[in-house]
């Protein structure tokens, strides 16, 4: 069980910005390329992000390639949708889904303008669900306790990504209008999260009443290199990361003073 303890590591302001593909929630961008000339370097995802979709996203980001390379998934072309510091191929309707396999491959021109050839293999982790409340409603909670959050496990997942969020609008003792905003996005491996209530929700001894407290949890399945400093998955002419994703539900909730 991974608990939140402290609120100096995760406790964010209204400007935060859900990192992407990239950084943050989505792991490490990878390794470094040699010096000298610049790597083939491969950002790529796939992405089943509905528990009722039979189809997923697949984004792909080919940098310092000469010219647009072609992109494949189990040996389908993705289509080439912008260059926007990268080359990027877009498909939000692929053909696969939870549980299944996904093969990489990128046709491209090397420096030496020789033709090169990128690679990878995934398996998307498998369909799971939160267990510890009902995701088809609004749970409510006590205001002012910990809320733990369960659900199985993932077949394939190496990661969990978990993101909860809870913001509440309260007269303090005094009479003056407070809020308190809090938010959490987070890679690790447990099957269960806790939020503590001393960072979840305001000094409960200063509030008087709540006019109000709601909030909300995500949480996704994760396969491919996410830990800092691990080696990407991408082989042959270039180096990178390609990492599958898997909705695992989310829901909502109330917290409410007795």
């Amino acid at each position: 069980m991974s608990v939140i303890k402290t609120s100096w590591t995760i406790v964010l302001t209204l400007t935060v910005v859900l990192v992407g593909l990239i950084v943050g929630c989505r792991g490490p961008v990878g390794p470094e390329g040699p010096a000298g000339t610049l790597p083939i370097y491969v950002l790529a995802y796939l992405e089943s992000p509905f528990l009722w979709d039979t189809t997923s996203d697949v984004r792909v980001d080919v940098l310092n390639v000469s010219g647009i390379p072609a992109v494949y998934v189990n040996d389908i072309k993705i289509p080439y949708d912008m260059y926007r510091a990268s080359y990027r191929f877009f498909d939000p309707d692929f053909p696969i889904s939870a549980g299944d396999s996904a093969r990489l491959r990128i046709e491209h021109t090397k420096a030496d303008g020789s033709p090169g050839i990128s690679q990878a293999s995934i398996k998307l982790p498998g369909r799971f669900a939160i267990t510890s409340h009902d995701t088809s409603g609004i749970d409510t909670i006590p205001f002012g306790s910990d809320l733990i959050v369960t659900w199985s496990s993932s077949d394939g997942a190496d990661a969990y990504r978990a993101y909860g969020d809870f913001f509440c609008a309260y007269l303090d003792t005094s009479g003056a209008v407070q809020q308190h905003d809090y938010r959490l996005c987070t890679l690790f491996v447990d099957t269960s999260l806790t939020f503590l209530s001393s960072v979840l929700f305001p000094d409960t001894t200063e509030v008087d009443s709540v006019t109000i407290a709601r909030g909300g949890f995500y949480v996704s399945g994760m396969s491919g290199p996410w830990q800092g400093g691990e080696a990407g998955n991408i082989t042959g002419d270039g180096i990178g990361i390609f990492r599958g994703w898997t909705d695992g539900g989310q829901f909502e909730f109330t917290a409410t003073i007795d």
